[in-house]
């Protein structure tokens, strides 16, 4: 037997390096991808920190929420509200914060959560209801610049703007009007 052949106890071999290089990086790269991956959560984290929330949409506001804002309103501020849900008014009937209501042509939104009773009228009862809009008012609400397409105007919107009243001629328009995609009534 040739002396190059025999192993002696406790030397280790090419192969036994070769083998514990391999474990190494592969330990060393396991390490290094957990460091990185809490880098990154933590990079993440102070991101969505750091931007600022959107604004609340009127479709998302709660009742309560709508009460608040048109109770809170200086005397002869133009509100707008929401007026999916706009009934006429009744009693007696159940009718909620926020609730939108006609009246010989008005809108009223309800401020205080109640049940109408006969005489409750919302001209006759201003802790209950406040005015939007008075009977005769055209409607057409103020032009507002949209947040995205989620609430661009369609085709056919009307609505005002430095004194005039425009409707739009282009679907998903983000255009203030006069600049593109509106026509002056």
């Amino acid at each position: 037997m040739r002396m190059d052949q025999l192993e002696e106890p406790g030397r280790r071999t090419h192969r036994d390096w070769m083998e514990m290089a391999e474990s190494f990086i592969i330990a060393l790269i396991f390490i290094l991808s957990v460091v990185g991956f809490c880098i990154f959560l933590c990079v993440g984290e102070a991101d969505a920190a750091a931007v600022p929330p959107r604004p609340r949409l009127a479709r998302q506001l709660s009742g309560a929420h709508i009460a608040q804002i048109v109770t809170n309103a200086p005397p002869g501020a133009t509100v707008s509200v929401p007026l999916h849900g706009l009934r006429g008014w009744a009693a007696p009937a159940g009718y909620s914060a926020g609730d939108t209501c006609s009246l010989s042509g008005a809108v009223y939104v309800c401020v205080q959560s109640h049940a109408s009773l006969p005489g409750w009228q919302p001209p006759a009862v201003p802790a209950l209801w406040r005015l939007i809009r008075a009977a005769g008012e055209t409607g057409t609400p103020a032009w507002r610049r949209p947040l995205g397409a989620h609430d661009a105007y369609r085709k056919g919107a009307r609505v005002t703007h430095g004194g005039r009243t425009w409707q739009s001629t282009i679907d998903a328009n983000v255009w203030a009007p006069g600049v593109y995609g509106w026509t002056q009534l």
